[in-house]
Parts: C-alpha cells; sequence; structure tokens
C-alpha cells in the first residue's frame, strides 16, 4: 500500500510542533519515545479484545489516545477513543474490526516517523 503523506499524512505536524512549542529536538524525542512504547499497548489492547476485557480495553485505548494525541496523530487518536468508548460501554461487539483499521493506521504512522526522523532537517 503507497502511502500519500503528502496530502494525508498520518501526523498533523503544524499541530506536532506546536504542543512542543516548535523545539525540534523534544519533538524527536517524544517520536522516539512513541515508537518505543507504542507497541506494548497496541498489545495489550489486543489481548483486552481477544479476552472480552471491556475495562482493559478502556483503560488501554485511552492510554494509547493520549499518546498518539502527543505525536498529532489525529486519525489515530479517533479510532483509538472509538475502542475506548467501546471499552466504557462494555460493548465489543465492533472491537475487532475498529482494532484492525487502528492496527493499520499505526503501521503506516511507524513507517511515517520514521521516515522524518530520518531525514535531514525535518521540522
Amino acid at each position: 500500500m503507497k502511502e500519500d503523506w503528502e496530502t494525508n499524512p498520518p501526523v498533523d505536524m503544524e499541530e506536532a510542533l506546536e504542543i512542543v512549542d516548535g523545539d525540534d529536538e523534544l519533538l524527536k524525542e517524544i517520536f522516539d519515545d512513541f515508537l518505543e512504547d507504542y507497541p506494548d499497548a497496541l498489545a495489550k489492547i489486543k489481548e483486552a479484545v481477544l479476552m472480552s476485557d471491556a475495562d482493559s480495553l478502556y483503560s488501554m485505548a485511552h492510554k494509547l489516545k493520549g499518546m498518539l494525541k502527543n505525536v498529532g496523530a489525529n486519525t489515530a487518536s479517533i479510532i483509538a477513543s472509538e475502542l475506548e468508548g467501546m471499552g466504557k460501554k462494555q460493548d465489543l461487539s465492533r472491537a475487532g474490526e475498529t482494532l484492525k483499521r487502528l492496527d493499520e493506521v499505526c503501521k503506516g504512522l511507524r513507517s511515517f516517523i520514521q521516515q522524518m526522523k530520518d531525514r535531514k532537517n525535518t521540522f
């Protein structure tokens, strides 16, 4: 799947830079932290869905939503919020398909962040 990051980037870079008051180095650190931490959060969400554990889904989706907001990943954050709501309502009937969407968006997000980090004068 070819990413169309020019017209639809997974990170709102303007928002991400605003979050860190334009501090490029801090944003790079936040990106590094995200790349290190999000796989565990996503794995715990997957486990919660497989185990039909609505409380854990709520908690972990809430955590991941915050991580995604911190990097300006609005689309992924919205999907994590949907999972959070499912956990809160104790209704996991659509959690599997929503999780698949989140997983795909996070894969693209990881690739985008890695490319941004690999570029010189990224921000």
